[in-house]
């Protein structure tokens, strides 16, 4: 695992909870509890030709995505996953969530 998934898993976790809120915009605590309600729904599996990206660096991708505004090819650069690949699964990421936390979220009309 490259870029800055890893940074979030070994660091910022366990050693600068500050700055993985700052990246993400949650708790540790928070983003475990939405990666466990997510992971069914965004997991792939392995194929022959490729590994799978795999939930949690989807998540931590997407919510980098929802908190910054940042372009793909930013984050392409920040997480080491192509740009083109973030730009499928960021939608089907954010549908996921929404999905999955429909009740807490109130949308206008």
């Amino acid at each position: 695992m490259l870029g800055a998934s890893n940074l979030v898993s070994m660091e910022l976790k366990s050693n600068f909870p500050e700055d993985f809120r700052n990246l993400l915009r949650m708790t540790e605590c928070q983003f475990e509890y939405l990666l466990l309600r997510v992971t069914n729904i965004i997991a792939k599996s392995d194929t022959n030709m490729r590994q799978a990206i795999n939930a949690k660096t989807k998540l931590d991708v997407t919510l980098r995505y929802l908190a910054t505004s940042d372009s793909f090819k930013s984050l392409e650069f920040l997480f080491r996953v192509p740009k083109n690949t973030i730009s499928k699964f960021i939608p089907e990421t954010c549908e996921a969530i929404y999905n999955e936390l429909a009740e807490f979220i109130q949308v206008s009309t």
